[in-house]
This record gives structure tokens, C-alpha cells and sequence, in this order.
């Protein structure tokens, strides 16, 4: 029994940001998650959600300790209590002395040989991400003894393969979850850990350290065998808390996974996840950002950017009262700041993936080469730069660009203006002309945004994937996020113009697709424009065909009909079967395509390997 209860109704949707453990077990609790797991608890089941807290990646962490001759370690910090409280005392008055110095100073990352990685799948990101983690430290990593001296060395698989889960121990909200870090499990984890500990027995067993390097400590000393060593990693191995994934992202057609790339539970209206749980799960994942446009994302990021800016500058004044309020006031007060700041964050956090994984094989241009013999040309990769990828690295750099410029310019006129303590005042000339520019210029950005997708959905005619009934809770959405924006202190019409731009769009979107609707009905068209089988007392939705085509009855040169027969529905039998039959390319033998798919690229190894500067500059 509990002392008290709360009753709390959202407007819009809710978002749920519990974290990597605490978002599952809520969920589960709420009856949302795998049906025969929640029956077995005698939880009522809401949603049949099978991926919640399933898939929790995390790297494994090993400390390893060796017995130095050297005083000169943070050993005697920890050790002796009266140095530790004096030299704290030092630094909490000059800011200086041993404890500014980090206790991890170096890292090392680095990858299996080629050799070990034949018989597995290379789950790196690239062909030059690591597979594991040195870290090394001026003393014991851990409990330190109550004497002696020792250097540190972390090693972590940064690479995993490994995959773990959180369930629920009981229907029992307030009992923890049970949480199975899936540490090692995978063939890969293990080797890479081996070989992370053998790459710093190597390095403290070089000449350099002959003077300095005791010994391995404790178990280390006897793990003088892969399968001792094995055996000393699977008793020593713990975690570094960076778990993620339990809440995966896939895309809206995937039967797996938990959010889609909006963060919206799958199968649920009006509520998202935004933590670490589903931290774009699927483009790290994959090792692929595929799919996402490089228009969208500038937009995305400029735009919320921009408007982001503008809140800083409307509410600076609340925000320099922070000081003098509770952290409760200041949270209600400064929330318009957070909200967006936390849109802005993400569409970064998207574009820097995007960048990150972009797929190898499509950086490059290809080009036909005869090979002047009876066999046809041969794709050969070049080392000219596609133009997509030339224009995503374009777009990058105005991102940051733009950033940058308007970060800058915003806290140079607020440090350098003079402003009333009132949130009331109108702000200076200078300083509001400023804001007026972040506040349009983020408006026209999010037009733009959805000015392609209203030209597309014109042109077609047809709703296709769009969901009506998303749209119709998100428009009226936006009025709220207007409202809710203008009734706070320091805000003026800058500060909502995005959202009630967003929302006349969004809501002529709506109109749009609810006006196709009825006349997709009324023509005997499912959603995709494909034809409704005559006696289906429904509007069944018919997948659409690969190549997206639609056809009218004149679109198919040729075509001869009987009486009885309707040509648009021979039309599309006849396009589907011709996609069925040149599904493959038969230039390709099995031996030479093995199990790779069509977009792999023909010289891997050369065009994999080359790397470039930040973005892909240099």
C-alpha cells in the first residue's frame, strides 16, 4: 500500500525517459512487453510488445592491476585518509595539485588482427572502428590494497555482440528488475577481451616499463593460458554502465523492435521513448544510416537550432534568476528552454550518426568497365565521391556552420546587452531584431520541412503510409505547444511562429489526405492506389508494388484484354510478375555474389579502407 497517488493526464502524448533499465521495467508494469512474460506475473497485458527490454548492449569492462616500484601513484590518496582530506583541502582552495589530474590519463583503442576475424563477422562500424579499449591509470583500478603501488589498465570490448535483457522479478512495481547484462556470451567478446588482456601484458612486459613493472596482480599473475586467462576474464568482467538498447528503434514496417525512427511506441498512440534505450539502436546496429535524407536532417537541425536560440534569448533574463529560485521553479520556469533544447539536441545526435555510418559502398561512384571479351562490363568502384555523399558532407559543414555563427552571434548580444531584470520589458532594439531573425528563420526552415512531402502527396493523389489518424492528434497538438509557449513569461510571437507554421502544414497535410481518402474510396482504390478485389465488404489495403508504380489503364502499351477482364488489375498482375522474374541479376553467379546482397560494393577492401578527415574533408 502506498502513502499517496497521483493522477496525472497528458494534453498531447507522453514521453517516457527512464533510461536504458527503468523504461522497460515501467513499461512491464504497465502491461506493455512480451504477453506470456506478463501473464506469467498475472500482469494484465495492454499492448503485445515482445522486443521490450530485450537486445541491452553494453561493453564489458575488465580491470587489471600490476605491482609497481614507483611511489608517485594515486595508491597513497586512496590508502591514507589524512593526505586525501589535505590535498582535498589544497584543491577546493587553489584549484590545484594532484587531484586535477584525471585518474584514466590515456586510452587505446585498436583492432583484432584480420587473421581472427575470418571465421566471424566483423562487428565493428567500419573497417578502422576498434574492437577493444585500453585504459590505463597511475594507480590500482578498484578496492586499493591498504599498501603497495600499482598502474591500472581497463580493458573494455567497445564492439559487442552480446546481447542481454531486463525482465521483471515480480508484478511488484516498487521490486528492482532482474537484469542480465548477457556479458561474453557471444564467441566475438570473449576473443576480443583475450586479446585486449594479452595486448596489455605485451605492453607492460616491453623493456621501457623492465625497471618500473613488478608484477601482475592477484589472479592475473596465474593466467598464464588462454583458458586460464578466459577463465580469469569471465570471473573478473563487470560492467561500465553503458547500457543501451532496450527499447530498440527499427523502422515503422519492421515487425521488430520497440520505437520507430519518431521515437513512438509501436502499436500505441501518444507516447514516446527518448533515453538511452533506444539510442538509434538500428543505425549503430547496423553500422548503416541508409535511408535518412541529408535535406531532411539540415532542415531538422537549422530549424530547431534556430528556435532553440531564440527561447535562450527571450527567457535570458528568467534564466540569470535561476540562482535565487528553488530547482523546481527554475525547471517550470525555463522548461520552454529545456523542450527545445532537447529537439535540437537530437536532430544533432541524428545527423552525427548519419555522418558516422553512412554506407561505405555508397560514398563512391561506379563506372562500367569493358572487358572486351564475351563477358558484359564489370562495376568497378572509383575514388570520386558520389554526389549524395558530397552533398551530405556540404550540408554537414552548413550545419555547423550555422551553429556555430548563430551561437556566437546570440551570446555575444547577451553578454554585451544591457537587459531589464523583468521579463516583462520588451527587449533592446538590438537584442530583439535578433530574436525576431532566430524565431522567422526557424519558422521558414520547418516550412520547408514539410513543403516536399505536401508537393508529393499533391502530385500522387494517393495517402499511401501517411497515418491519418496521427495526424489528426498531432495538429491540434501543435495549437497546445502554441499556447503553452505564448503564456510563458519573456516569450513573444518569435518564440511559437515554428510551431503554429508546423501545424497550419501539418494540418494541410491532414486535409489533404482525408479529401484522397474519400476519393480513393469512392474510385474503388486502396490506400496506395492499387484496386479493391470486387466483394471485399472492406477497404483492404494492398501492399504496393516494389517499384512504387501505380497504373491507369492506357499505361501499358499493348495490352490486350477480354470482355470480362479488367485491365488495370491485368496491368498490375503484370507489373508484379515482372518484378517477380528479374528479382535477381543472372549475370551474377552464386559463387561470385555468396551472401552478399546487390548494394555490396565490388572492391570492398580498396574503397572500405579509405578514410578521409572530419566529414570526409581532406
Amino acid at each position: 500500500m502506498y502513502c499517496w497517488e497521483y493522477e496525472i493526464t497528458a494534453r498531447k502524448e507522453l514521453i517516457l525517459s527512464a533510461g536504458t533499465i527503468g523504461t522497460p521495467h515501467i513499461l512491464m508494469n504497465s502491461g506493455i512487453g512480451d504477453k506470456d512474460e506478463l501473464e506469467t506475473l498475472n500482469i494484465t497485458t495492454l499492448h503485445h510488445l515482445p522486443d521490450i527490454g530485450k537486445d541491452l548492449v553494453d561493453h564489458p569492462r575488465l580491470a587489471s592491476n600490476w605491482v609497481v616500484r614507483g611511489k608517485d601513484t594515486f595508491d597513497i590518496i586512496n590508502q591514507n585518509s589524512s593526505i586525501s582530506n589535505e590535498l582535498l583541502a589544497g584543491w577546493s582552495k587553489t584549484q590545484k595539485g594532484p587531484l586535477v589530474d584525471t585518474f584514466a590519463s590515456h586510452l587505446f583503442f585498436a583492432r583484432l588482427p584480420s587473421f581472427q576475424l575470418q571465421a566471424l563477422k566483423d562487428p565493428a562500424s567500419g573497417p578502422n572502428s576498434p574492437h577493444y579499449e585500453l585504459g590505463f591509470s597511475n594507480g590500482f583500478v578498484g578496492a586499493t590494497p591498504v599498501a603497495g603501488n600499482f598502474i591500472g589498465i581497463t580493458t573494455r570490448v567497445v564492439s559487442p555482440t552480446s546481447r542481454g535483457s531486463v525482465h521483471l522479478r515480480s508484478n511488484d512495481p516498487l521490486d528492482a528488475p532482474l537484469i542480465d547484462p548477457g556479458f561474453l556470451k557471444a564467441d566475438f567478446d570473449i576473443l576480443a577481451m583475450r586479446e585486449a588482456v594479452k595486448t596489455a601484458i605485451r605492453f607492460l612486459d616491453s623493456p621501457a616499463w623492465e625497471d618500473y613493472v613488478i608484477q601482475p596482480f592477484g589472479t592475473l599473475a596465474n593466467a598464464t593460458t588462454d583458458v586460464l586467462l578466459d577463465s580469469y576474464i569471465r570471473v573478473s568482467t563487470g560492467t561500465s554502465a553503458h547500457c543501451t538498447g532496450t527499447n530498440s528503434m527499427s523502422a515503422k514496417d519492421s515487425t521488430r523492435g520497440v520505437v520507430d525512427p519518431d521515437f513512438r511506441i509501436k502499436g500505441l498512440v501518444g507516447i514516446r521513448i527518448v533515453d538511452a534505450s533506444v539510442l538509434h539502436l538500428r543505425i549503430i546496429n547496423k553500422g548503416s544510416s541508409e535511408g535518412f535524407s541529408p535535406w531532411f536532417l539540415l532542415l531538422g537541425s537549422t530549424s530547431s537550432a534556430a528556435g532553440f536560440l531564440n527561447m535562450v534569448t527571450m527567457q535570458w533574463r528568467i534564466v540569470k534568476c535561476c540562482p535565487t529560485l528553488s530547482l523546481s521553479s527554475c525547471l517550470e520556469m525555463t522548461a520552454g528552454v529545456l523542450q527545445l533544447g532537447l529537439q535540437w539536441a537530437l536532430f544533432t545526435i541524428i545527423l552525427v550518426l548519419y555522418m558516422i555510418y553512412y554506407p561505405p559502398h555508397l560514398k563512391y561512384t561506379a563506372m562500367d568497365v569493358d572487358t572486351h571479351d564475351s563477358r558484359p562490363p564489370v562495376l568497378v568502384k572509383t575514388l570520386i565521391r558520389s554526389a549524395e555523399w558530397r552533398l551530405s558532407i556540404i550540408l554537414a559543414w552548413v550545419v555547423a556552420l550555422h551553429l556555430a555563427f548563430i551561437t556566437t552571434t546570440t551570446f555575444l548580444l547577451l553578454l554585451i546587452t544591457p537587459t531589464s531584470s523583468s521579463p516583462d520589458t520588451p527587449l533592446p532594439d538590438g537584442l530583439g531584431q535578433w530574436a525576431t531573425f532566430l524565431g522567422v528563420s526557424s519558422a521558414m526552415l520547418a516550412a520547408i520541412q514539410y513543403a516536399p512531402q505536401l508537393m508529393h502527396t499533391y502530385k500522387t493523389k494517393i495517402v499511401g503510409a501517411l497515418s491519418i489518424p496521427m495526424m489528426c492528434i498531432q495538429s491540434p497538438g501543435a495549437v497546445l505547444m502554441v499556447v503553452s509557449i505564448a503564456l510563458r513569461p519573456g516569450t513573444n510571437w518569435t518564440s511559437w511562429i515554428t510551431f503554429a507554421v508546423a501545424g497550419v502544414m501539418q494540418g494541410s497535410l491532414l486535409a489533404m489526405c482525408v479529401v484522397f481518402h474519400f476519393r480513393q474510396r469512392r474510385l474503388g482504390l486502396d490506400e496506395f492506389g492499387n484496386p479493391v478485389p470486387e466483394g471485399s465488404g472492406s477497404q483492404e489495403t494492398f501492399a504496393p508494388s516494389q517499384s512504387g508504380l501505380v497504373l491507369d489503364e492506357d499505361e501499358v502499351p499493348g495490352l490486350v484484354t477480354a470482355a470480362e477482364e479488367d485491365p488495370r488489375k491485368v496491368g498490375v498482375a503484370l507489373v508484379r510478375a515482372l518484378e517477380s522474374a528479374t528479382g535477381s541479376d543472372i549475370r551474377v553467379s552464386r559463387e561470385e555474389a555468396g551472401e552478399d546482397s546487390e548494394q555490396t560494393p565490388l572492391l570492398r577492401k580498396d574503397t572500405e579502407g579509405i578514410r578521409k578527415g572530419w566529414f570526409g574533408m581532406g
